[in-house]
């Protein structure tokens, strides 16, 4: 892929991929390249600027998880349960607060989480 890519187009931007170290781990890398080209037109060199971002996407991986893991608990909890912002607007209401109070409806722009 990362050949030919670059020699498709003149600026490649933000491309991740996996490398493999000379350790044998694995590693997400991150590079930004461009080519350089003479007065004609013919290729003189390719600029490169890679990046490890592993810790990166590890720790977006863990979010992703731990959000699907509170949306999980919020949208099937017997509890009701309200979020509100700081100015005190209800920002988010589970089932069980909806059949429990009846207070909200589902056109009052609150909304279960997910």
């Amino acid at each position: 892929m990362f050949p030919v890519n670059i020699q498709r187009h003149d600026v490649i931007r933000n491309t991740v991929f996996r490398l493999r170290t000379k350790e044998g781990d694995y590693i997400h890398a991150e590079y930004t390249a461009k080519i350089g080209f003479d007065e004609e037109g013919n290729f003189l060199r390719t600029h490169c600027v890679f990046q490890d971002i592993t810790e990166r996407i590890t720790t977006e991986e863990a979010l992703e998880e731990s959000e699907e893991q509170y949306k999980a608990i919020f949208n099937s909890s017997l509890n009701a349960i309200l979020v509100t912002d700081d100015l005190g607007k209800y920002t988010a209401v589970n089932k069980a607060a909806t059949e429990t109070l009846r207070v909200f409806r589902k056109r009052d722009a609150l909304h279960e989480c997910g």
